[in-house]
C-alpha cells in the first residue's frame, strides 16, 4: 500500500548506470542495508535496528557479472543496493570476505536483464 513515512524508493528503471565506465577502478561507491543484526546491532537500544552505510571505492572489476569494492560487509547484507557518486544504482551486494575489506556486487546490467525478463511475463 505504500512505504512508511519518510522513506523513498529507488526507481530501478530510471536510475541504473548501465555503462561499462560505472565499474572503473577507483570509482567511489556507497551501499546501505540491514545486515544480520546479531553481528553488529544492539537489540536493547531504544533506537531499534539501524541501517548500515558503507562508502568505499571499486578496486577490482574481475569478472563478467560482478565487481569488487574495498568495504567489509556483514552477514545478511546481501541484496543491499550499491550506488555511485551520482546516486545511480550500479549493482547489488552479493558476497564479501569477512577478513578483508573486499565485497562483491552483481553489475546493474545483469540485474536489469533479470528484471526485464521477469516483467515481460
Amino acid at each position: 500500500n505504500g512505504l512508511p513515512d519518510g522513506c523513498t524508493y529507488v526507481n530501478v528503471k530510471d536510475s541504473m548506470d548501465l555503462s561499462k565506465d560505472a565499474y572503473n577502478v577507483g570509482t567511489k561507491v556507497a551501499t546501505i542495508g540491514y545486515p544480520n543484526p546479531t553481528n553488529i546491532q544492539d537489540f536493547n537500544s531504544e533506537k531499534g535496528i539501524k541501517p548500515v552505510f558503507a562508502s568505499s571505492r571499486i578496486n577490482k572489476e574481475d569478472e563478467v557479472y560482478r565487481f569488487a569494492f574495498d568495504a567489509i560487509s556483514a552477514g545478511g547484507a546481501s541484496g543491499s543496493p550499491i550506488f555511485n557518486q551520482r546516486g545511480f544504482l550500479i549493482g547489488v551486494l552479493n558476497s564479501g570476505i569477512r577478513t578483508q575489506p573486499m565485497t562483491y556486487g552483481i553489475k546493474s546490467k545483469y540485474i536489469k536483464e533479470i528484471l526485464d525478463k521477469y516483467n515481460s511475463k
